[in-house]
């Protein structure tokens, strides 16, 4: 029975503690429970990157724009990304960028093919108007004494100018943010200049229906006219009489972008306040440019005397060189066609010409017909290494010296081969036949023509023939039928012309 009422009571506690636990956990749940779920969104929040990219993506250009306010970091920070991002672009499709920048790039380059051409035509105009008058001889000369162009020559005394002012004009409000003035010009109210200029520029406009980027550029008024260079925030107006350069529109655009790199920040947040740029009037004097033109003068009889004598010279010194041209040509000529002579090089050295090449032992000596040309040995060297010429008339004239041949034998020579006709003695044909084949420039030499003044005689021992000229010369003894037939055999042996038999005796 005790036993029973223990378990009774240890069953009643526990349902007690279990009652008070349900209770605590609810109390927790009713005080902590929305704390919790916040703190599990914001955790979700925070691990999530597609929700974290969102909520930053509200304020970034805010804070961007916050930053740039206080200083450049944001510029330094942004400035290789965006470098290496146009790199990248450029390398994987630099068609999107060439579209890009096409708008900008159209018109500007077609403005400074316009002005180029312009200015072409403006030189083209005046060195036509100046190439026909007195002074363009003396122009001419001057261009090849400063080694210029003759249309640079002609700008620089024909053109004649005065940039009296320079503005430098905010474009937005039309306010002058600098002013100078040349020291020979009074000084006017820059106000009401630029005032006039801006107003003027927005009537062009308006009037014409201009696009915007298309601004007024000059306009003139009597002998002076106003130059206009546009910038980005502001621009130049040069107050100009006369005819300026058409270069001087690049210095006032070095000086408009000089200041605009100078003074960026200063002209993006202009309130009115000319005085940051009063560091500007250095550059903006530097385009207080003139050109004056001395007073002209009579020609003077001397100058001419001296132009006409350099001319003179000229003309002489032209003369000269044409004929020695004419002269060294013609030489020239008679050296390359001369038989025996082949010219290698000819050069000058130590102020004397000097002809190298070959020549043949036989060939004309050079120095006997340079007078003919009206040269000297004292004008001209020659250098000559000697050689055998395998030119027809040389050759034959060594193979006659070689070989001796009687005047009984007629020798021709073309194209390596030697053909020999008439009539010979029996000695000379085999000491001809021997010797030409040591004749290097013979391919073939014919004696078939050649009769063998022996062979036809058919002469005893004591019989001895010998030719004298074209005269054949019989000594010793024979037999008188032998010599009773010698008058008919001669008719055998053509190139000999007779012979005498003074010498022989008849041994019947």
């Amino acid at each position: 029975m005790t036993d029973s009422n223990s378990e009774n009571q240890e069953r009643k506690a526990l349902q007690d503690a279990a009652s008070s636990d349900d209770s605590l956990g609810e109390l927790r749940q009713l005080l902590l429970g929305p704390t919790q779920v916040r703190l599990e969104k914001l955790e979700d929040r925070i691990d999530n990157r597609e929700l974290l990219a969102s909520d930053v993506s509200r304020v970034l250009p805010e804070a961007i724009s916050l930053r740039s306010a206080q200083d450049t970091k944001i510029e330094t920070v942004l400035e290789p990304i965006t470098a290496n991002a146009i790199k990248t672009s450029i390398k994987k499709d630099r068609k999107v960028l060439v579209d890009a920048l096409f708008p900008i790039m159209g018109p500007a380059i077609r403005k400074a093919i316009a002005s180029s051409i312009q200015a072409m035509i403006e030189g083209f105009n005046q060195v036509l108007e100046h190439s026909l008058s007195l002074k363009s001889l003396k122009w001419r000369l001057e261009a090849l004494r400063t080694k210029k162009s003759f249309a640079e020559v002609v700008f620089l005394h024909t053109l004649i100018y005065h940039v009296e002012q320079i503005f430098l004009i905010h474009r937005d409000t039309g306010l002058v943010l600098q002013h100078v003035v040349s020291n020979a010009e009074v000084a006017h109210d820059p106000d009401l200049i630029s005032s006039m200029l801006t107003a003027i520029k927005d009537f062009v406009q308006d009037s014409f229906g201009a696009q915007k980027e298309e601004n007024l550029e000059t306009l003139s008024v009597g002998e002076r006219s106003v130059w206009i260079e546009h910038g980005p925030h502001a621009f130049l107006a040069a107050v100009i009489r006369g005819n300026p350069p058409r270069d001087y529109v690049t210095t006032l655009c070095e000086t408009l972008e000089e200041i605009h790199i100078d003074h960026k920040e200063k002209l993006q947040d202009f309130s009115g306040d000319s005085t940051p740029f009063s560091d500007t009037r250095d550059p903006l004097e530097k385009c207080l440019q003139a050109q004056s033109k001395g007073e002209t003068k009579k020609s003077s009889p001397l100058g001419w005397f001296i132009i006409a004598t350099i001319l003179g010279l000229i003309l002489v010194w032209a003369l000269y060189g044409f004929y020695n041209h004419r002269k060294w040509s013609r030489l020239e000529d008679r050296l390359q066609n001369e038989p025996g002579i082949v010219v290698t090089d000819i050069k000058k050295i130590d102020g004397k010409m000097h002809v190298i090449g070959l020549r043949d032992p036989l060939a004309e000596d050079p120095n006997t017909f340079l007078a003919s040309y009206g040269m000297s040995s004292d004008d001209i060297g020659f250098r000559w290494e000697a050689f055998h010429s395998s030119h027809p008339a040389l050759a034959t004239q060594r193979i006659v010296e070689i070989l001796a041949p009687p005047d009984t034998v007629t020798i021709e020579y073309a194209g390596g081969i030697l053909k020999a006709s008439g009539s010979a003695l029996h000695e000379w044909l085999l000491a001809t036949r021997k010797m030409a084949r040591a004749l290097p420039w013979l391919v073939d030499f014919q004696l078939n023509q050649v009769v063998n003044i022996d062979t036809v005689l058919q002469p005893t021992a004591s019989v001895n023939l010998a030719l004298q000229g074209r005269l054949l010369v019989v000594s010793g003894q024979a037999t008188q039928q032998w010599i009773r037939n010698l008058p008919s055999k001669l008719r055998l042996l053509p190139g000999v012309t007779g012979f005498t038999v003074t010498h022989l005796s008849n041994t019947d």
